[in-house]
């Protein structure tokens, strides 16, 4: 089973950050993804992974789309959200 993995910190008091993800209904907000599970902790560093199955010669391909991609374009949509 292949996994990827991103995580990052947002310039922005973790309540704030939070209140924008919380709902994850609302994800088309701030990025177009999907999160089947979340988890809130102290403080606002963000972390998100997913673990899945593909054929061995595709996972650096699917690896690095959803950490690269996906994950960190998210990120970076949250962040700017945060900057504006």
């Amino acid at each position: 089973m292949a996994r990827s993995y991103a995580s990052t910190v947002i310039a922005a008091p973790a309540d704030e950050v939070w209140a924008r993800i919380r709902d994850f209904n609302g994800l088309s907000v701030w990025h177009g993804g999907m999160v089947a599970e979340s988890e809130i902790e102290e403080g606002s560093f963000v972390e998100w992974w997913t673990t899945f199955d593909c054929d061995r010669d595709q996972i650096d391909h699917w690896e690095g789309l959803f950490a690269n991609e996906v994950f960190q374009g998210g990120f970076d949509a949250l962040k700017a959200h945060f900057a504006a």
